[in-house]
C-alpha cells in the first residue's frame, strides 16, 4: 500500500487531500483501490493496471477516451439522453493532464469515476 498513496495523489486537485485508501474488490487482473477525499463526498477508483496481461495500457486508455467521448457527444446531441441503460465511466486525468501515471517502478496507474 505504500506506493498507492503517491499514485493517488497524482489524480487529485489542488486543495484536495486523501482521507482514506482501501482495496476495492478482488480483481484477478488489476489492483483496484477506492480513494476517498477529505471534506467531500468525492471518491474515485484507482487501478494499477496489469501490464503483463494488457501490454499496451496507453492504447486501452485511448480507446476508453474515444468511447466515452462518443457516448457523451451522443448524449449532448440527444438533449442529455442516451438509451444505454448503464452509466459511463469517466477518466480522471493526472494533475498534468495525462490519462495515466507511470511510477518509478514502471507501474501504470489510472483513475476512474466511482459509479
Amino acid at each position: 500500500m505504500n506506493r498507492v498513496a503517491p499514485a493517488a495523489e497524482k489524480f487529485i486537485g489542488p486543495g484536495e487531500t486523501i482521507s482514506g485508501i482501501k482495496e476495492y474488490g478482488r480483481g484477478i487482473i488489476h489492483n483496484t483501490y477506492l480513494v476517498k477525499l477529505c471534506c467531500q463526498a468525492k471518491q474515485f477508483i484507482l487501478q494499477r493496471m496489469n501490464t503483463h496481461v494488457f501490454t499496451n495500457p496507453a492504447a486501452i486508455m485511448h480507446n476508453l477516451k474515444l468511447v466515452s467521448e462518443h457516448i457523451r457527444q451522443r448524449e449532448k446531441n440527444n438533449g442529455g439522453i442516451v438509451d444505454t441503460g448503464w452509466q459511463m465511466l469517466r477518466r480522471i486525468p493526472t494533475n498534468e493532464g495525462s490519462d495515466c501515471f507511470i511510477d518509478a517502478d514502471g507501474n501504470f496507474w489510472r483513475a476512474l469515476s466511482f459509479i
